[in-house]
C-alpha cells in the first residue's frame, strides 16, 4: 500500500516528505500507556534502522526503479516537543540519540537525502517537562550533541492555541 500511495503521488510530480513518526507496538519504551500511538521507540537504534531501510528503498539509490528517488526529504518524527505526540512526554535525550541514529543511517543509503528534524509544535516551556516551546526544545538538541545530525529544522508554523483556520 505504501508503494502503490508513492508511485501515486510521485506520478503526479508530488514531493514527498517521508515523516517517521511513531513506533509499533513491539518497539515502543516500556512506559508507553497502554493503547497509545505517539511514543517514541524504546532502542534509538531501531529508529535509525527503520529510517536506513526506507532511504534504502525510497531514496536516490534504491534498487527498484519505480521507487527510487521518490523520497528526498525525511522528518524525524512529528511534534516531538509536544506531549500528544511524544508520550508518556517529550525525553530530549531519548529523542536526541534518535536523531543521531536515523541521519546516519539515512545518509549512508542516501548520501543526497535531505533530513529535517521532526516538525516542532507551538508549545509554551511546560515546568513539568510535557511540552516545550520550539526554541528551548532545538537547544536541548545542540547540547545533547545531534546539531550535526540533521540538515534542516522543520517547525509547524502555527501559533498556539490558534489553528491556521482561525481568523
Amino acid at each position: 500500500a505504501t508503494d502503490r500511495a508513492i508511485t501515486a503521488a510521485s506520478s503526479h510530480r508530488l514531493q514527498i516528505i517521508g515523516i517517521a513518526g511513531y513506533s509499533p507496538t513491539w518497539a515502543r519504551r516500556s512506559d508507553c500507556p497502554a493503547g497509545e500511538l505517539h511514543c517514541f521507540p524504546e532502542n534509538p537504534a531501531d529508529y535509525g534502522r527503520f529510517l536506513g531501510a526506507a532511504a534504502a528503498r525510497y531514496g536516490s539509490r534504491g534498487a527498484d526503479s519505480r521507487l527510487r528517488g521518490t523520497i528526498e526529504v525525511w522528518s524525524l518524527w512529528n511534534e516531538p516537543n509536544h506531549r500528544p505526540y511524544s508520550m508518556p512526554k517529550p525525553d530530549p535525550d531519548k529523542y536526541a540519540a534518535m536523531v543521531k541514529s536515523a541521519y546516519a543511517a539515512i545518509k549512508a543509503v542516501d548520501p543526497e537525502a535531505i533530513v529535517l528534524t521532526g516538525g516542532t509544535a507551538p508549545a509554551p516551556d511546560a515546568p513539568d517537562g510535557s511540552d516545550y516551546e520550539q526554541a528551548t526544545w532545538l537547544r536541548m538538541l545542540y547540547d545533547r550533541g545531534a546539531g550535526g545530525s540533521f540538515d534542516g529544522v522543520a517547525n509547524h508554523p502555527y501559533a498556539y492555541p490558534f489553528s491556521p483556520l482561525t481568523d
